[in-house]
């Protein structure tokens, strides 16, 4: 009896200790697993992840850069051909879509934002060009400031850059960077991390909206000439080496159609001269 008891207590020892082992085994595994998780990238694959991203934030400010230059230019150009304003802002005349700068009584030039407009413009073309960058640039994210041929933008947001790219699909980079950059919310993105960088530019550019001020003084002129004079001698008795006139008269509408051409305002990118279109009711 007392030998049964003693192999039992024996099997039970026995049993505890494999459970024991088994358990350390166990636990052992765990560390080492963790350990080795730590050296998953190899040597200088982190610094090499590193290097990437500068060169991913130099190809960002280079297209910046060039996506404003153009859309300076692209916006004058715009704004001049909408008489200056943005769309829908003045009223437009049937017969060929220019804008009335005088219409019963009213200079609505006078009542044009230059800068605004412009503002209105460039932002336009900045999101068309941002759109088609293969990386996520915010939309509608500049201040922009306008003064002695220098357009300066300033970011608002920045953009976010994957410091380890291949931890994120690019099914899910727009829809998460887009998340981030509204909420800064870093943890959204895996990887090493994110760079983030805020793409303002500077664009020294040979437009001048003080031509428009001289134009719409011009206008102030030719429009009390035309109380009493034809429009070809009111429109050579204000020449002048800024501008190139041309017109179309409407006389049964009571109008006229002009296409003034900035002498001095070339688009580098055209090499053609900038014009602004409008329409006047004859006073």
């Amino acid at each position: 009896m007392n030998k049964l008891i003693k192999n039992k207590k024996a099997m039970d020892y026995s049993a505890f200790l494999v459970i024991v082992v088994l358990i350390v085994i166990g636990y052992l595994f765990f560390q080492l697993h963790a350990k080795l998780d730590v050296f998953e990238m190899s040597i200088g694959e982190q610094e090499a992840a590193l290097m990437d991203v500068y060169k991913k934030e130099d190809k960002l400010l280079f297209y910046v850069d060039k996506s404003a230059e153009y859309s300076v230019y692209h916006a004058f150009d715009y704004l001049a051909r909408n008489g200056g304003a943005k769309k829908n802002q003045l009223p437009v005349f049937s017969e060929n879509g220019f804008v009335y700068w005088y219409k019963d009584n009213n200079k609505l030039y006078r009542d044009i934002d230059l800068y605004d407009s412009f503002r209105h413009y460039l932002n336009m073309y900045l999101n068309t060009y941002f759109s088609k960058y293969p990386k996520f640039i915010p939309k509608d994210n500049y201040e922009f400031v306008v003064r002695d041929n220098k357009v300066i933008g300033v970011a608002v947001k920045p953009v976010l850059l994957n410091i380890f790219p291949n931890m994120i699909s690019n099914k899910n980079y727009f829809s998460v960077a887009s998340m981030v950059s509204k909420d800064l919310d870093l943890n959204m993105l895996t990887g090493l991390g994110v760079y983030a960088v805020r793409p303002s530019f500077s664009v020294d550019a040979e437009i001048d909206l003080d031509d428009f001020a001289l134009l719409f003084d011009k206008m102030d002129v030719l429009l009390d000439c035309l109380k009493s004079n034809t429009v070809g001698t009111c429109v050579n008795s204000i020449r002048s080496d800024e501008f190139i006139w041309r017109f179309i008269e409407y006389p049964d509408k009571g109008v006229v159609a002009f296409n003034v051409v900035f002498n001095n305002l070339v688009n580098p990118h055209t090499g053609e001269k900038s014009f602004v279109r409008f329409v006047l009711e004859l006073p």
